[in-house]
């Protein structure tokens, strides 16, 4: 008969063995390559390595279309891979690593970062394999971003100072797109999150462009509150000097913040903010029947002249009135090239300290270096090639590809 005491010790046993080998199936049913197999019709090497990382992989992505994305790529990257390498554990380690890294970055998870910091890792050819790959994820759909949002509230600083960092003040519209579709996600989040993301971004774009400047502002505005005592920020005086040409034009800006808040109706709103701009350009006068009645004064002049001189003294005389007549439109060819290159550089607008440095750097006055270029191509355009608006001078585009 058995001992009481060994049946306790081997039911003990053969218990522990039991539940090790249900957790250990139970591991095995819950390990990444064994859940996707199916899916992604993974190779045996493929999931075991997969199945190795679970807890890494699971750890990283809380989401399960952050893991479909992550398997995508780093299965695209393996089946390039020679197969002896494949069987390679550093190397697969290496990919796993990349693979997160890659996928966190795409799906704003963490800062943005250079590919290139992964280099000295792979051998060249696997390194430009991924390079390739990286380039072919797939863009979030806009419930995967709200998702993301739910679940990681530090997310829209890392992605407004990505934008931020990528600002191109030629392209203010970009920067303003991007914010908008960012504002959106946020409110996922709640309100306050979209306002101070506007807010704080239309502080930034003052320095860039007023137009787009106002319109978040109007964004900002557009963010309800539900507190009956919240009141929304005004523009700084600072921010107000810089954004508003005259008294006028802060006075209207006000009326359409007014009625913005009682048709709410942000399309609307920012249409007017584009004609709030629109001035009636002052068009410099350059007097051409003036021009013509000196030309026939000198004419006069010379010919009174030839009556009392002789003819070297008379071709002398109207060489130097000449010179004279002509003294708006002469100047070095060079100097109105550089002009030209300065306004192309400057989207075709330059404020008129900057055309004052660059004329007085050359000699010239600026007023009459500019009307001269004007009386050059006034025959050929009908119309001024640059005209003046509130503190810019603006070079007609189409006419420049005209002359040119």
């Amino acid at each position: 008969m058995m001992d009481p005491l060994l049946h306790i010790f081997i039911l003990v046993a053969v218990g522990f063995v039991l539940i090790q080998i249900a957790r250990f199936v139970k591991s095995q049913h819950e390990a990444i390559g064994y859940i996707y197999r199916k899916q992604f019709k993974l190779k045996h090497i493929e999931k075991e390595h997969l199945n190795a990382y679970t807890k890494k992989i699971k750890r990283n992505f809380a989401s399960t279309f952050c893991i479909e994305i992550f398997i995508g790529l780093y299965i695209e990257i393996v089946r390039e891979i020679p197969r002896k390498q494949q069987k390679d554990n550093t190397l697969s380690s290496r990919l796993i690593d990349v693979c997160i890294a890659i996928v966190k970055k795409k799906c704003n998870l963490i800062l943005p970062f250079d590919i290139s910091v992964y280099k000295a890792l792979f051998p060249d050819d696997i390194y430009n394999i991924i390079k390739d790959k990286e380039q072919s994820i797939r863009a979030l759909t806009e419930t995967e971003e709200q998702e993301l949002f739910k679940h990681d509230k530090k997310r829209m600083k890392r992605i407004y100072d990505g934008l931020v960092s990528k600002l191109d003040k030629n392209h203010p519209n970009i920067f303003y797109d991007d914010i908008c579709k960012l504002g959106l996600y946020c409110r996922t989040i709640g309100a306050i999150h979209s306002r101070s993301l506007y807010y704080k971004s239309h502080n930034l774009m003052v320095d860039y462009d007023r137009k787009y400047a106002l319109k978040l502002y109007l964004h900002y505005l557009s963010i309800k509150s539900t507190s009956e005592t919240f009141k929304y920020k005004e523009i700084t005086k600072r921010n107000t000097s810089e954004l508003f040409d005259t008294e006028e034009q802060k006075k209207k800006f006000a009326l359409i913040c007014a009625q913005f808040r009682e048709k709410q109706d942000i399309a609307w709103a920012c249409e007017q903010v584009d004609e709030l701009y629109i001035h009636v350009r002052r068009k410099i006068k350059l007097q051409i029947e003036s021009i013509k009645d000196a030309k026939s004064q000198h004419n006069e002049v010379a010919q009174m002249l030839g009556t009392y001189l002789n003819e070297e003294e008379t071709l002398s005389e109207v060489s130097s009135l000449e010179k004279f007549s002509k003294k708006t439109t002469e100047y070095p060819s060079e100097n109105k090239k550089e002009l030209f290159d300065l306004f192309i550089l400057r989207s075709f607008r330059l404020n008129r300290q900057e055309v004052n440095i660059f004329a007085t750097s050359k000699g010239l006055f600026r007023d009459n270096f500019i009307e001269s270029i004007n009386e050059e191509y006034y025959e050929t355009l009908d119309d001024l090639l640059i005209e003046v608006e509130g503190d810019d001078y603006i070079m007609n585009e189409d006419y420049y590809q005209q002359i040119k």
